[in-house]
């Protein structure tokens, strides 16, 4: 049997010779783009969760990790030493259980007491399984009454879990300041009537909370977001992760928030239910925040939004400020939607991206085969 080379070439006339090549190379080539850039688009709108299966309901297994027992821990096992760079755990078991842990690039910080408050234990309730629900990394420092709930509402991300049991008296805000300070700080809110004392610690205490995160890292993570443990009002991203989108160009040394001056009537203000951010840039915060909370000792420093803008005037550069839209509901909660990339103009940015680039690989095929024909024309 003798086999039989042929030029395929040869089956156009020479005046021909181009759009055959064109139907032989290019519509081949432009196929096989075609269909990988089919494939792609797919990965990348399943990404986006515009298509692709239902997302993990609430009480479904999801972390292959699940079945661990969460690490609860006492604050005081975290002995901190002003000459070291980090938490010590030499008088704890924590460096091995936290060793064999998996690393997650993202982790979110959080904190439940139950304290009075404008809003009702229902609601809180009905937040908590929100937030609870999420895929996330998560360190949540409450007291020990609030350990059993939320070890059944975290079970099952039970490995992406560490709780942190703790009491008010033995925060930062109520070393560095006693009842008798935050007593006289309430006499100075003009919104009395809807706060408390305890309320301002557990506001000024938030960056101490990241900030301890940071420095223990129990998931080996890059980045670190605070959010209030009321923050996700909605079930929209219930048994999902919330950290899938952080801006590219947020530095490290830099801090991710909410800038609300338009949720004011343009009184500038910083929102107060999350802060974001790489450990330089929560490291940088803390120190700043904390600077100011203690300059401005002597005037109102109870609300922590009022602080958080003074701190960002004084730094300039330090905060990387993300305006809302109205397109994702409640705008004072806007960075669950940001953060997980399903705001309206991210989503609209990205397909438009994604379309160029395809066109752009289809027409970068296009012309080489071209090309490549005519060197064969001229070859022939």
């Amino acid at each position: 049997m003798f086999l039989i080379k042929t030029n395929p070439f040869k089956q156009c006339s020479e005046s021909k010779l181009i759009l055959c090549c064109n139907r032989n190379s290019v519509l081949t080539r432009c196929g096989i783009a075609a269909t990988f850039c089919v494939i792609w688009m797919f990965l990348y709108l399943r990404e986006l969760d515009i298509i692709g299966p239902e997302k993990t309901s609430f009480g479904e297994l999801h972390s292959h990790r699940g079945s661990e027992e969460i690490n609860v821990i006492r604050i005081q096992d975290l002995q901190w030493d002003p000459n070291a760079t980090r938490w010590q755990e030499s008088h704890s078991s924590l460096t091995d259980s936290y060793r064999m842990r998996s690393r997650f690039n993202h982790t979110v910080v959080t904190s439940y007491f139950r304290i009075k408050s404008k809003h009702s234990r229902n609601e809180y309730n009905t937040w908590m399984r929100n937030i609870l629900s999420m895929q996330d990394a998560m360190v949540i420092f409450t007291t020990p009454e609030e350990v059993d709930i939320i070890k059944k509402l975290r079970g099952n991300v039970s490995g992406k879990t560490v709780v942190v049991t703790m009491h008010l008296n033995q925060t930062r805000m109520l070393t560095y300041y006693n009842r008798t300070f935050w007593e006289v700080q309430h006499s100075k809110d003009n919104e009395s009537t809807f706060h408390n004392e305890n309320l301002y610690v557990i506001w000024n205490e938030k960056t101490e909370f990241l900030k301890k995160t940071v420095d223990v890292n129990p998931f080996m993570s890059d980045f670190f977001a605070w959010i209030d443990f009321g923050y996700v009002r909605n079930t929209l991203h219930n048994g999902e992760m919330m950290l899938r989108n952080i801006p590219r160009d947020l530095k490290t040394d830099q801090v991710l928030m909410l800038d609300v001056t338009n949720l004011l009537g343009g009184t500038k203000m910083i929102g107060g239910g999350f802060i974001g951010g790489y450990a330089p840039g929560i490291t940088r915060w803390h120190q700043e925040y904390y600077a100011v909370l203690d300059k401005n000792k002597d005037g109102f420093i109870g609300k922590d939004q009022a602080m958080m803008q003074v701190t960002c005037d004084n730094c300039p550069g330090l905060c990387k400020l993300i305006i809302p839209d109205n397109s994702q509901g409640n705008p004072w909660f806007y960075m669950t939607a940001y953060l997980s990339g399903r705001t309206t103009s991210q989503q609209f940015k990205q397909i438009i991206w994604m379309f160029f680039t395809i066109l752009s690989c289809i027409l970068y095929l296009i012309t080489m085969s071209t090309k490549q024909c005519k060197r064969l024309s001229l070859v022939t």
